[in-house]
């Protein structure tokens, strides 16, 4: 399931930059 921790991750990232 590190995709999906992934994809928030990133998801989370791109809402702060």
């Amino acid at each position: 399931m590190m995709a999906v921790w992934a994809a928030y991750l990133m998801a989370l990232l791109n809402r702060l930059l």
